[in-house]
């Protein structure tokens, strides 16, 4: 989950962690095989589990357009709840983590352009981003773009119509629309996948 700062050095109030609870008593997993992340912990019933990815996933990662390997795998062995947070300064973006049998097959991605006028910066936002996970092997996934994305970190192939990208188990996709940091509404609302 990409959250953008301007400043990146500045890691006051960076912070990325799962949180997981159950009922019952029972471990959580979390892997990576991009990342180099294999982490086992105990659930008590009732009881929310924090995991600190904070140190252990890079910006790099974290801001790596097009195909990677850096998804995180959660299992248990009993049912839970699992939420993802990844907070910076003035900044927090969360998720709830859906089981693989809770998922489908079409979406449409929804957004928000920011607008950074009250700092004193008139049309001034960051993009935002479309992400996504391969749960089995030879995913093919369409997108269907709303706006120019750009899914290479040097911008050097916009989509602006539909296209494929294939995917295996635990490989992710990510790509941004486009534009310039200066343009406000670089946002990709509508975007089918």
């Amino acid at each position: 989950m990409y959250n953008i700062r301007a400043d990146k050095e500045n890691t006051e109030g960076k912070l990325r962690a799962l949180y997981a609870s159950s009922k019952q008593a029972g471990t959580i997993h979390v892997e990576s095989i991009g990342l180099d992340i294999d982490l086992t912990y105990p659930l008590a019933p009732n009881e929310v589990v924090t995991i600190d990815l904070t140190e252990l996933v890079s910006e790099d990662a974290i801001e790596a357009l097009g195909i990677n390997d850096y998804s995180i795998h959660v299992t248990s062995n009993v049912d839970m709840s699992l939420y993802l947070l990844n907070q910076a300064k003035y900044s927090s973006d969360a998720t709830l983590v859906l089981p693989v049998a809770a998922l489908g097959l079409d979406y449409y991605a929804m957004s928000y352009a920011v607008d950074y006028s009250w700092a004193g910066n008139p049309g001034w936002g960051f993009a935002n981003f479309i992400g996504i996970v391969a749960t089995e092997d030879n995913t093919t996934v369409s997108i269907t773009p709303k706006k120019e994305l750009a899914d290479s970190n040097f911008l050097v192939e916009l989509r602006t119509e539909p296209y494929q990208v294939i995917l295996n188990k635990g490989d992710t996709y990510q790509a941004t629309a486009v534009g310039g940091a200066q343009q406000y509404a670089l946002e990709v609302t509508g975007s089918r996948i």
